[in-house]
């Protein structure tokens, strides 16, 4: 064997041997991260806040309301809107007390601003880790307020906040430590940097669409930043407070920050407005246009900076060349996910004349097999109930004024019990016979499991005031509608329900449309079409 042999093989033997060392550092230097990361993960404050009763029920016995035009000024009504138990009453707190509340996190952003990056970490660390061990506790007492299914606040206030808290705590320093810029040719001899201060009190109005996630949200990016906060949470979903703001009080104490820093509003417009007005340093807003004009009124009397998160008709554009069979899971999601109150919710489905057909009928076949009905103790369900008293009217009177211009009802369409008719059918349907052939006829689209039936069914019996009906709520259940033209209201209005509402491109001015929202798509700098 020659010398150029050897030394070939040497080299092999000790590039092999390198790999081999190089796989075994990434192996363990992987396994102390963990080791380190768990270790870290035991030494975050483990938070321990109790539940009421009500908070703690997977099903309540409870008295029937009935939502009025007059609410009380001075207090809110609380209830289920997926079987209209009643809740009880949250306070509706005056103009005065807002300013109260406002003071004092002023009081406190004094001392936060100085905080460091190590205490704000830790905060959010101790916010997340009681997010992931009690998941179903926050999830119970979202969908008792709002009306959605344990699964889709899962998703919606457990995966996205957990997310986004995780962000913060990697990233979020970085993003905010002070970076170095140019100075530029004509003042060489300056230096100059971007630093990121507090603003001090930030006042956010949040929606009750997703009442868990809607409060962390703004709290974590405000604490962060160095700020205090104070959230004025929906007349619509004021229950839940009761719940998550222990769950705030408890983590900023074991994290050793003001217990005014983070601070809630219960109440109506005024108390809304109070907040704008009433000497917050930033103001953020999410909600309907028609409410953001307003609150935008408001700031710019103190000229406060303000954040709109408003309404709007998503497009969902399925060009012909589309995998269907991957898209109209997508397109479920997008259109029923908690009940279409989302704000990213697929409102617009624009599909091209290849495809439509297809389209359209895997879309029907999902939403005419989709469970609806009370979201907790009744077993599993796909859909829950609207959270907004009148959102159902308004949903109908879009659906009745494109029907009435030519689009068609494929699946739903009609406001009702969310597939259980009365509580005699219901016992019925339970026991396996209607009293006639022993098959009962499903009263809507959507249907109701057996479980749920069966849990609703012993109310027939019991007290007439008390109620665990599937039936009583606030229901519209998931819709089809095929043939929708750009005359029609449901084309422009935002539904914020559970409607899938198709418009085939069929014509000039249809094809212009995919042509802008193409090009839109490629120029979009934020948000989504």
């Amino acid at each position: 064997m020659d010398l150029h042999n050897l030394l070939e093989q040497a080299s092999q033997l000790a590039s092999s041997q390198l790999l081999a060392v190089a796989a075994v550092a990434i192996a363990l230097g992987s396994l102390l991260y963990l080791l380190v990361d768990a270790l870290s993960y035991r030494r975050v404050a483990e938070l321990h806040v109790p539940l009421e009763n009500d908070e703690a029920a997977e099903v309540l016995q409870a008295e029937m309301y009935i939502p009025t035009g007059q609410v009380p000024k001075d207090k809110i009504p609380c209830y289920d809107p997926s079987t209209m138990q009643f809740l009880g009453y949250t306070k509706a707190m005056t103009p005065a007390e807002v300013h109260q509340v406002v003071a004092e996190a002023q009081e406190a952003a004094k001392v936060w601003r100085t905080s460091s990056f190590q205490q704000r970490r830790l905060l959010l660390k101790v916010l997340l880790k009681y997010i992931i061990t009690h998941q179903e506790d926050i999830c119970r007492v979202s969908a008792r307020d709002s009306g959605k299914t344990p699964l889709e606040a899962v998703l919606g206030e457990i995966v996205v906040t957990a997310e986004k808290l995780n962000w913060l705590i990697r990233e979020g320093e970085a993003v905010l430590k002070p970076s170095k810029r140019r100075a530029g040719v004509m003042a060489f001899y300056k230096s100059a940097r971007v630093e990121y201060v507090p603003v001090g009190v930030v006042g956010a109005i949040v929606p009750w669409n997703w009442p868990f996630h809607n409060i962390i949200n703004p709290i974590s990016a405000a604490v962060m930043a160095g700020n205090a906060i104070v959230v004025k949470v929906s007349e619509h979903a004021s229950w839940c407070i009761g719940f998550y703001s222990r769950i705030i009080d408890a983590a900023l104490a074991a994290a050793g920050a003001p217990p005014s820093l983070v601070k809630f509003v219960t109440g109506y417009g005024d108390a809304g407005h109070a907040l704008v007005t009433g000497g917050v340093d930033k103001v953020v807003f999410v909600g309907s246009t028609e409410v953001g004009k307003k609150v935008m009124v408001a700031a710019a009397e103190h000229l406060t900076p303000i954040t709109l998160e408003l309404g709007g008709k998503d497009a969902f554009m399925i060009c012909d060349d589309a995998d269907i069979n991957q898209v109209v899971p997508i397109a479920i999601k997008a259109a029923f996910l908690n009940c279409g109150q989302n704000c990213a919710s697929g409102e617009r489905f624009i599909v091209q004349r290849k495809v439509y057909d297809q389209f359209v009928k895997q879309v029907v076949d999902v939403a005419s097999t989709m469970r609806q009905g009370p979201t907790l103790g009744s077993g599993p369900m796909d859909a829950g109930a609207m959270c907004m008293p009148g959102a159902v009217n308004k949903i109908q009177q879009l659906i009745d004024d494109a029907v009435s211009k030519g689009a068609k009802v494929l699946v739903g369409g009609k406001p009702g019990p969310a597939g259980v008719a009365t509580i005699q059918q219901q016992q019925q349907q339970a026991a396996g016979t209607n009293g006639v052939n022993g098959a009962l006829p499903p009263p809507s689209p959507a249907r109701i499991t057996c479980r749920a039936a069966e849990a609703a069914a012993p109310a027939a019996a019991g007290d007439a005031n008390r109620v665990s009906t599937a039936s009583a709520g606030q229901f519209y259940p998931p819709t089809v509608v095929a043939g929708v033209t750009k005359d029609m209201d449901l084309y422009h209005e935002e539904v914020f329900g559970p409607v899938s509402m198709h418009a085939e491109i069929v014509s000039a001015s249809m094809s212009q449309d995919l042509s802008f929202l193409l090009i839109a798509c490629t120029r979009l700098a934020s948000g989504s079409l």
